[in-house]
């Protein structure tokens, strides 16, 4: 109140807007100067303020799959105690890396994604995006720590297809929902894709540090031993061109 007793425009706006005051309600009811300051006040609006946030329900937790197969969705780590993840799908696995899977990451937004890119709906993720090939690498099983679900019924052959036309192994398959050409160089979606590959370096140096290993140790141990998926084979890749041949990984098989 101000120093005549009666009640400022702020708290006779509050009283508007239904604030719990006794003090102040109960000098509006013997003031008539109050009275008639409050009954020409506008109704308040609160149009500005944001919307009340939406409770969604949590995200479900998937088993883990006993075997890693093509079109697969999976939350990955670099294993270097970095705090961050990237979501990938499994392509298929090189033939001379037994215990290697090669991936492509999950890129956002769509509007991103070129001709060579797979564009994705919602599901299962629930949010839309892009599995960028521009960027593929190499995975080791201990690098997939989350199982996010498989690709929707038909895409994953379409990924595999999309690999091999970029790797210059096959043509590019007819059908598949991919991101609009690049007319040039200068392009900005060229530009963002290296962005992501320098970010996505450390994701894909566990393998390069496992394969130089290898290579000092002698021959890696087969898939199928101790506990460990076995390939199956299915659709051959030749991707000389990326650095190793390829083989797809049951990926039409429903997962137990």
């Amino acid at each position: 109140m101000n120093d005549k007793r009666c009640l400022s425009l702020m708290e006779l706006f509050d009283l508007r807007a239904g604030a719990e005051d006794p003090e102040a309600w109960r000098h509006l009811g013997c003031c008539p100067r109050c009275q008639a300051l409050l009954a020409g006040m506008p109704e308040p609006r609160f149009a500005d303020l944001p919307p009340r946030p939406l409770r969604l329900p949590p995200r479900p937790l998937l088993p883990r799959p006993r075997r890693i197969r093509t079109g697969q969705l999976w939350r990955a780590v670099p294993l270097d105690g970095t705090d961050w993840a990237e979501v990938v799908a499994i392509v298929c696995r090189p033939v001379r890396w037994a215990d290697a899977y090669l991936a492509v990451p999950l890129a956002q937004p769509p509007e991103l994604a070129t001709d060579r890119d797979l564009v994705l709906g919602p599901k299962p993720l629930g949010y839309p995006g892009f599995l960028d090939l521009a960027n593929p690498g190499p995975l080791v099983r201990d690098q997939l720590v989350e199982y996010l679900g498989p690709l929707p019924p038909g895409q994953a052959a379409g990924l595999v297809s999309l690999y091999r036309a970029a790797t210059g192994a096959g043509d590019r398959p007819a059908g598949v929902q991919t991101g609009l050409p690049v007319l040039s160089g200068q392009d900005p979606r060229l530009l963002e894709a290296r962005v992501r590959g320098e970010r996505l370096r450390p994701l894909w140096r566990v393998v390069d540090r496992w394969a130089r290993a290898r290579d000092g140790v002698g021959r890696v141990r087969p898939a199928g031993r101790d506990g460990e998926e076995e390939a199956r084979p299915g659709a051959a890749c030749d991707g000389e061109r990326a650095g190793s041949s390829i083989r797809q990984l049951g990926g039409g098989r429903r997962e137990r």
